[in-house]
């Protein structure tokens, strides 16, 4: 029996927002990233909810999306997920989903003074370096 242990060195680079759908205050969440020095990028659709929350399940998606598990009878293989400045990066992210919900709820106060072009426009750039 084969056993193999990798390690995916994540490092985050940039988080934005696109596609924003103001029936349903949805958008789909976006990071670029370098796994192990290759750019990969990330998505996933979120609705209006807890900052907390939809953090932590990007979170959870990102590293599951480099997991691989291989454990069939001649080979055990498993990589071991490892990001920089994990909390650091953890705190950025929810600071930034709030920074989206703010924005939303700024746009469902605000119905009559911002046009539907200017929130697109502005959900559709929000972004943040890391």
């Amino acid at each position: 029996m084969d056993l193999s242990i990798n390690k995916v060195s994540l490092i985050l680079k940039k988080i934005g927002t696109k596609n924003y759908d103001r029936k349903e205050d949805s958008f789909d969440l976006i990071i670029s990233l370098y796994a192990n020095g290759k750019e990969e990028v990330i998505s996933k659709r979120y609705r209006f909810g807890k900052s907390e929350d939809m953090a932590a399940d990007f979170m959870k998606l990102i590293k599951s999306k480099f997991v691989n598990s291989d454990l069939s009878d001649d080979t055990l293989s498993h990589n071991i997920i490892v990001i920089e400045r994990f909390e650091e990066m953890e705190e950025k992210m929810l600071n930034f989903v709030k920074r989206i919900n703010d924005k939303i709820k700024d746009f469902k106060n605000y119905k009559t003074s911002v046009s539907y072009f200017e929130m697109n426009n502005v959900m559709n750039s929000l972004s943040f370096n890391f």
